[in-house]
């Protein structure tokens, strides 16, 4: 009688533990310079081996501590058998991120909201392939570093599933901003919202209402208690249209709220001589902005732009009116002045806008600093993190 020989299952040699083959595999699948250490953990009891396959999070906050864990109790709780919630929330981590899986993790566990919708909701926004985790991750961080729980939701959603975000994207902090005012903001900042952001917004039109929002904010900062008293061309009543200047920021800001437009932006290049804004109106209310400036190529002042509410084009009417405006000009109104210095920054108005906000996040931030400058506030448009 011959007897076959059966091969014993391999298993790796530990100090007491023995350990399945194919947890070489799992910590093969956490970022490379934490794998050692990972593997030393695993490697001191069948509790903590088991992490690998049922809480990679965990195990990796064992072996990369961030602040506020303390290490040694955590050990001692998972080798005791504490369930898993219990074991989460002495890691001072989510008990979501019992989902994802090893390769999510390549630096210290940073905060993530933690308010009911987010942990009842962030399950529908995780990634799909475990390839994108460690992407996703970290995004998911800097998001929640620029606003609430709703927001991160609505930027994981919205953003992180497209297959090639664009430049665009780069926006990400000031829309950000404008979603906080529109939810929990007070003062200059909220008083400048024209549209709300809420979490039903495309992309796309989010980005829009926050533009317009940044125009307002930036027309606020740039605000000049001074009056103009040359708007170049002269006001006239043409085809039943009135045709007048805007005079000063807060007419230029008031009807930029009225025709939902972008023109609040304009108001440092009115008050450094780049352009006018003149107003068209019909029996009382504005259907036209008209700006004069001098265009590209330009040797004479002329209408450079025309459009009516909300960007819209204007009527073959308000059009001809506007053509017949400029050509009733005296010569002597066609010839563009020299450009002036810039305005000040106004400091105490920057303050007063971003102050509730610095206020709520407990610090003034890099990328919104407390002595602010034109760069800061162009950044916003442009900053973000490299998704």
């Amino acid at each position: 009688m011959t007897l076959s020989t059966v091969r014993a299952p391999v298993w790796l040699s530990t100090r007491k533990t023995m350990v399945k083959p194919n947890l070489r595999r799992q910590v093969r699948r956490f970022a490379y310079r934490y794998r050692d250490t990972v593997s030393r953990l695993a490697r001191q009891h069948s509790t903590l081996a088991d992490l690998v396959f049922s809480f990679p999070a965990l195990l990796f906050a064992l072996a990369c501590p961030h602040k506020g864990l303390d290490r040694k109790i955590l050990i001692q709780a998972v080798q005791s058998g504490a369930p898993l919630k219990k074991l989460a929330k002495l890691a001072h981590i989510p008990f979501w991120m019992v989902k994802l899986p090893p390769e999510a993790f390549d630096r210290p566990l940073r905060p993530l909201p933690g308010d009911v919708v987010f942990q009842a909701r962030v399950g529908n926004v995780l990634p799909k392939d475990r390839k994108d985790a460690r992407r996703w991750l970290c995004c998911a961080y800097s998001l929640a570093e620029w606003g609430t729980g709703e927001f991160v939701l609505w930027a994981l959603r919205r953003v992180l599933h497209d297959a090639a975000p664009s430049w665009e994207h780069d926006c990400l902090r000031l829309i950000a901003l404008h979603a906080w005012y529109s939810r929990h903001g007070k003062g200059l900042g909220a008083d400048c919202n024209l549209q709300l952001w809420h979490s039903g917004l495309s992309f796309e039109k989010a980005r829009a209402r926050t533009l317009s929002w940044h125009d307002m904010v930036k027309a606020q900062v740039h605000q000049s208690v001074a009056v103009l008293d040359d708007f170049w061309f002269e006001p006239a009543v043409v085809d039943g249209f009135v045709i007048e200047p805007l005079r000063n920021s807060h007419e230029i800001v008031a009807e930029g709220r009225r025709m939902k437009n972008c023109i609040a932006s304009h108001v440092a290049n009115v008050y450094c001589d780049h352009n006018r804004l003149w107003k068209v109106g019909r029996a009382g209310k504005t259907v036209a902005i008209a700006e004069v400036s001098r265009g590209n190529g330009l040797q004479l002042l002329a209408v450079t732009q025309l459009r009516g509410p909300a960007n819209a084009d204007v009527t073959a009417d308000v059009a001809l009116a506007v053509r017949r405006w400029q050509n009733l000009q005296p010569e002597h109104c066609l010839t563009p002045p020299k450009t002036t210095e810039a305005l000040a920054f106004r400091q105490d108005v920057w303050r007063d806008l971003w102050r509730p906000y610095w206020k709520h996040m407990g610090r003034a931030l890099w990328w919104l600093p407390f002595v602010g400058c034109e760069t800061a506030l162009s950044d916003l448009l442009y900053g973000g993190e490299n998704w």
